[in-house]
């Protein structure tokens, strides 16, 4: 099989390869790189570097070619087909040109894609793929081997043919990448320095680039540099985790932001156009490696987001990673993996079960507090059905609401993958499911359009004539002032109005007029001063109540009135005893973890923390904390709690703990087993 040639004398390089700096020095515009219609191109294809326009592409719609679909709204509407190559030539049981359309009729698979709304594909690609799987399940093995370069050329060049747009998804391993699991390729375990593995990394990218334009005749518009990199990057010798890698790019390390900018890097030099994503999950706090990365130079943030996964959230915490993370790191961002059960075999299925489970807690209709009425739970109420119009319905709700927090776009996970896996698209002879319909998924409208009214215009306007917006301070908090700029939903902030109020009793209101609005609200930002005209706006946790559309640190979305609770404001006070977080509300199933960001110590003068857990809803539980970027690594985390009422708190007097806190913050995690844990936080110091 045709591999890319081995880099040999990479451990003979000098240590002053340096791509470490993560600066953002280059503007990248978007692309529509990759997207040919057909061999007929092969002229506009010489003449524009391997790539064609937005015009060609909108003229496939409905044409011979089977083309995409152009719905007009800029959504990204995204399918990883990953695994088509092997079912079609290994597997077996289905064959190019034998998938089946929901009509029945027998087509290319990304012909049936394509007529349904898909508009970008997504191919991973590893880099020597001939380790064993680390899956006990024979199936599961044979995926391993698959995403070899010869075969991501050829599916490029297949999927090029019907117009779609393309993502490369480097997983820098030679077997399957994921927060647990960073394996390092075989080729590269001997090299001598972080910095011949970087110059490894930054070679071997291009090479695949090069080789994927030359072959196939395409450049991917987006490139995934890392797969669900939350914990870092090559950071493990093999799959079972226990044995790390000399140079390992741990999520706070230099050497990921080298690793990481050398992908960047290498794109950059290849096509400055293509967009960098960078990939991170729901779970296993992606806010570390996101600061740790925030200066590099990458376009959109790529979120793995499922909603039966276990720590993956509600569609509210979805909405709130998306916006927030748009404020707070001034990138776009995608949902690059969902998935929703399809399969009715799952029902009687012990383990689907507890998934499907957690889907009744996850799947809360933001603007409510109960499931979406249009996904059916099983007779007792205890669990969200696996079906096939459960799969549309709930993935049909993730772009929805996924558009309308601001992402430019949504990938569905595992579609092709059929048979044996319980969220395929296609049944084990290739046959589409009816909820292949959900990449037609109308975005322009979501569950919180109850308030709007249609003008028959096509054009939505709000019925309301003014709006409330409150923001309501703990107590011992320092603001003073608010400053709030709100404007329309589809506008910018240029077309909007700045309001200033002060503080009293620890709230502040805001009458918003409708002459700013547009569409089903407004969107809006604020700033908050201290007495001394300070902006602490830094030191603000938003506490989202579930009558707020989407609300975030700094971001709003106003749908209908609405009350914030501003929580964890650092106290300027007098006084021995200072508050950090004061009474922070907390509810989730199962854990809930509350982080207490590095800058929140800067230059103080710790003597003692004190921690204070106050539970409202529990049975028996724990609680930990720690000073390290993750539990294992922490020296610290066995504290002495003692009882309080209804709770525990525990007072840190260890110099290792506290001196770390500057570096690392503060991390306070409650379990309760499968049961809720509601009740506060609250940590003090003492000087």
């Amino acid at each position: 099989m045709k591999k890319i040639a081995k880099i040999l004398a990479l451990a003979l390089l000098s240590a002053a390869f340096a791509l470490s700096s993560c600066s953002n020095d280059i503007d990248s515009a978007s692309t529509t790189a990759g997207i040919d219609s057909s061999a007929d191109d092969s002229a506009a294809l010489s003449d524009n570097d391997g790539k064609s326009d937005k015009t060609a592409r909108k003229d496939l719609s409905g044409g011979s070619s089977g083309g995409v679909i152009d719905f007009g709204d800029g959504f990204v509407r995204g399918f990883d087909a990953s695994a088509v190559d092997y079912i079609e030539n290994e597997k077996g049981n289905v064959t190019t040109g034998g998938w089946t359309d929901s009509d029945g009729e027998k087509k290319d698979i990304f012909k049936i894609l394509a007529a349904h709304g898909v508009n970008t594909i997504r191919l991973r690609i590893w880099n020597n793929p001939t380790m064993p799987g680390d899956s006990d399940d024979d199936e599961e093995k044979n995926y391993n081997g698959n995403n070899t370069l010869e075969r991501t050329v050829a599916m490029a060049k297949r999927i090029k043919g019907y117009g779609f747009k393309f993502m490369l998804d480097f997983h820098y391993s030679d077997t399957w990448t994921a927060p647990d699991h960073q394996v390092v390729p075989s080729d590269w375990l001997s090299l001598g320095s972080s910095d011949a593995v970087a110059e490894a990394l930054s070679e071997y990218t291009s090479e695949v680039l090069s080789a994927i334009k030359e072959q196939a005749g395409v450049v991917p518009d987006y490139v995934q540099i890392g797969n669900e990199i939350n914990n870092g990057m090559l950071t493990d010798k093999s799959t079972s985790g226990d044995d790390d890698f000399e140079y390992a790019g741990t999520n706070k390390s230099d050497n990921l932001k080298k690793y990481f900018s050398a992908g960047c890097e290498a794109v950059r030099a290849f096509d400055k156009d293509i967009k960098i994503v960078l990939h991170v999950t729901s779970s296993n706090n992606p806010g570390i490696v996101l600061n740790t990365l925030k200066d590099c130079d990458y376009d959109i943030i790529g979120l793995s987001y499922y909603p039966w996964e276990q720590n993956h959230g509600t569609i509210s915490d979805m909405k709130s990673n998306i916006s927030s993370w748009k404020t707070t790191y001034g990138k776009e961002v995608m949902i690059a993996e969902t998935s929703a059960y399809g399969d009715e075999a799952a029902n009687s299925n012990d383990k689907a079960k507890v998934n499907l489970k957690r889907a009744k807690d996850y799947l809360v209709d933001p603007s409510g507090s109960s499931v979406y009425t249009d996904i059916n739970l099983d007779a007792d109420s205890t669990y969200v059905l696996s079906s096939v119009a459960n799969q549309k319905a709930i993935v049909s709700h993730v772009f929805k609401e996924a558009k309308d927090a601001g992402a430019t776009g949504v990938f569905y996970w595992g579609g092709e993958r059929n048979g044996e896996w319980p969220h395929g698209l296609f049944n084990w002879g290739g046959t589409a499911f009816s909820s292949i319909s959900l990449f037609s998924t109308d975005v322009t409208t979501t569950e919180s359009d109850s308030d709007s009214d249609d003008t028959g215009g096509g054009t939505t306007e709000a019925v309301y004539d003014e709006m409330t917006f409150t923001l309501t301070f703990t107590e011992n908090s320092a603001a003073s002032k608010v400053e709030l700029l709100y404007y329309p939903s589809e506008g910018s902030a240029d077309s909007g109005e700045t309001l200033t109020e002060n503080v009293s009793d620890n709230s502040v209101s805001f009458t918003l007029s409708k002459k700013y609005s547009s569409g089903w609200g407004f969107n809006g930002t604020i700033k908050v001063y201290d007495s001394s005209n300070s902006d602490i706006t830094s030191n603000v946790t938003i506490a989202t109540p579930s009558d707020c559309g989407t609300c975030s640190k700094w971001w709003f979305k106003f749908e209908k009135d609405t009350t914030v609770t501003v929580a964890c404001t650092v106290s300027t006070g007098g006084g021995v005893t200072k508050t950090i977080c004061d009474k922070q509300e907390f509810s989730a199933t199962e854990s809930y973890t509350q982080v207490l960001t590095s800058d929140k110590f800067d230059g103080l003068s710790i003597a003692s923390l004190k921690i204070v857990v106050t539970l409202s809803e529990a049975n028996e539980w724990w609680a930990s904390a720690s000073s390290a970027s993750s539990w294992a690594d922490s020296t610290y985390s066995k504290l002495d709690w003692s009882a309080n009422d209804n709770g525990y708190s525990a007072t840190i007097t260890s110099e290792g703990f506290i001196s770390a806190l500057s570096k690392n913050g503060l991390y306070i995690e409650t379990k309760n087993g499968e049961k809720t844990v509601k009740g506060t936080i609250t940590v003090t110091y003492t000087e």
